[in-house]
């Protein structure tokens, strides 16, 4: 289970595993319901790491006075919010951040947000995304106000081939999009689907503990964390090359 509100299904999940019937999330987490295990990235230290990457790879724009942009798809989400979180702690005390822009996950939206704040604050060397749309909208924005690949540097979230193609060199100039994270999504959903197989037949906890007489102990802790794959031009073929056929196509058709 994914959920983008921690608090919204809290009960849903509550009355699930009261009637016997296991939760596990994943992607964020929902800390204040009875669910059986969290599997995800720590999407702090995630963050730190995106930002670090790119701070080392332009250290001439990383100063004090240097304007950096956050775009979230919407505050409250445990996510975005600890996304946010690693980006200040990486980059505030290096450069200045702008008041940060909330896109819904929308293309449409991040565009019409980025695009303003852009217009308000012109001296942004850096928009760091924290969704999957982030990049896409700034892309948009930044063509809208006639820039060029490379002018402001963009990090973005999760893998869609719009953002992962972007990545790709052009013409031999750098892309678009110079960085993204990607979760190891399938690997999550996988382990999921492992601790929901062993609860259901009764081996993730043995029903006796030699040292504890009956009492049940989990043979799995409750927090999965998974790392994350950050894409880099130095890298994206060699992602690419891992993705599934699918995945390939819509990418070489996003080119076209």
């Amino acid at each position: 289970m994914f959920s983008t509100d921690p608090a919204a299904l809290v009960q849903t999940v509550n009355k699930a595993v009261d009637k016997g019937i296991p939760v596990v999330t994943v992607f964020a987490d929902l800390p204040a319901s009875k669910r059986l295990a969290y599997v995800g990235a720590n999407q702090v230290e995630s963050a730190r790491a995106v930002a670090r990457l790119t701070m080392a790879d332009y250290p001439d724009r990383v100063k004090a006075n240097t304007k950096a942009l956050i775009a979230l798809g919407k505050i409250g989400a445990e996510d975005q919010d600890d996304r946010r979180k690693g980006f200040e702690l990486e980059v505030g005390p290096k450069m200045r951040f702008v008041e940060p822009v909330v896109d819904d996950y929308s293309p449409v939206k991040a565009t019409e947000v980025i695009r303003a704040a852009l217009t308000r604050n012109p001296e942004i060397k850096f928009i760091l995304g924290c969704d999957s749309q982030s990049a896409v909208g700034a892309i948009a924005a930044l063509k809208e106000l006639g820039k060029k690949p490379g002018d402001v540097i963009i990090t973005g979230w999760d893998s869609e081939s719009v953002v992962v193609n972007e990545i790709r060199p052009n013409a031999g100039k750098e892309g678009w999009v110079h960085a993204t994270a990607v979760l190891y999504s399938r690997y999550m959903v996988e382990t999921a689907f492992s601790l929901l197989e062993s609860a259901h037949f009764g081996y993730m906890s043995p029903s006796t503990a030699p040292s504890q007489g009956s009492m049940k102990r989990l043979a799995a802790p409750e927090k999965i964390e998974i790392p994350i794959r950050i894409v880099t031009a130095q890298n994206v073929e060699d992602f690419l090359a891992g993705q599934e056929p699918a995945t390939q196509a819509d990418t070489q058709k996003s080119k076209n």
